[in-house]
């Protein structure tokens, strides 16, 4: 995969790619695409900030997924040093936020509307006790566990109508993550530090599973809706034909010697995790099992099997 995006985001916009504009579904796709990114660019600026601590002092785990009994919590990043560790829930929402401690939510106002969300401090509250639990099962205790819910947009405005310093204390913006944690540190100096923080996070990171999602399921799309052959890289016409060794677009004439690495992209990430040589000239248009195979060996895709039980796979997704 080409870009930095995490396979979420990589898969609604395949999705988007194999759908008919007009399918009942777009519009929910889009706007969830739309936020999905926000939050992804948002944990880029938190993963920026968090870069500046000093390395020597504090390890930095992001996207964690854990299981405590059947239940799984992520947690968006994870600082481990030797006196505590601090969740951080990253969110990047533009506008007005305001916490509401009567009705216990979070009111974003932005071009003159109101938006009601869910109170991002009960989240890492929780996670707070997951993960004391998960600590615990796992033999590791006397762990302080922090946390702060930190805004990425800078000119993102907060307030508030809790009387106490509740908020102040637990919502930051991304510039001054760094600050709020070396104070953190100092003021938890005198807390008996934890001798093995390298071995915590190996074992969180072992114990960490990523989250896939199987995204035809989730909108409820049959295999049927999703429109097969090659996308013109140029006017996304479909499908290309293969000509001499390359894609040939019949609408706009433009020439491609590798539009069906994001075909087969699209497959892997909507269809199947793995792709057998009949599933790739059904899905590219093709006649040639010796082309597919060719096409499909030159991405780099591990090739699992011999003969007709054969299929590839990209470990990468």
């Amino acid at each position: 995969m080409k870009n930095s995006y995490p396979r979420n985001i990589k898969g609604h916009e395949a999705l988007l790619r194999r759908l008919d504009s007009h399918h009942y579904q777009y519009p929910v796709i889009e706007d969830n695409l739309r936020k999905y990114i926000a939050g992804f660019r948002g944990e880029e600026i938190i993963s920026y900030q968090l870069r500046r601590l000093p390395s020597n002092r504090f390890l930095v785990l992001k996207d964690l997924r854990l299981q405590f009994n059947s239940q799984y919590f992520q947690i968006d990043f994870l600082v481990i040093c030797v006196y505590f560790l601090l969740i951080i829930e990253a969110k990047n929402i533009a506008g007005t936020l305001f916490f509401d401690k009567e009705f216990n939510q979070m009111i974003r106002t932005y071009n003159e509307t109101e938006e009601g969300f869910r109170n991002p401090l009960n989240q890492v509250f929780y996670h707070q006790d997951l993960l004391s639990s998960w600590l615990s099962a796992h033999h590791f205790t006397f762990t302080p566990i922090k946390s702060l819910v930190a805004i990425a947009n800078p000119s993102t405005i907060l307030k508030s109508n809790a009387e106490n310093d509740l908020i102040s204390s637990k919502v930051v913006h991304a510039e001054e993550l760094v600050a709020r944690i070396m104070k953190l540190e100092k003021r938890c100096e005198n807390t008996k530090p934890l001798t093995n923080t390298s071995e915590l996070a190996q074992i969180l990171l072992d114990n960490s599973a990523p989250l896939f999602t199987n995204l035809l399921e989730k909108y409820n799309i049959p295999l049927i809706d999703i429109q097969t052959g090659v996308v013109c890289p140029s006017c996304s016409s479909r499908p290309m034909t293969r000509v001499t060794g390359s894609w040939h677009c019949d609408a706009c004439f433009t020439n491609s010697k590798d539009a069906h690495i994001l075909a087969l992209e699209d497959y892997l990430l909507l269809i199947s995790p793995s792709i057998t040589n009949y599933d790739c000239r059904k899905f590219l248009h093709l006649e040639s099992r010796k082309v597919a195979h060719k096409l499909m060996s030159s991405m780099g895709l591990t090739c699992v099997g011999t003969k007709k039980g054969a299929y590839f796979t990209d470990a990468q997704l």
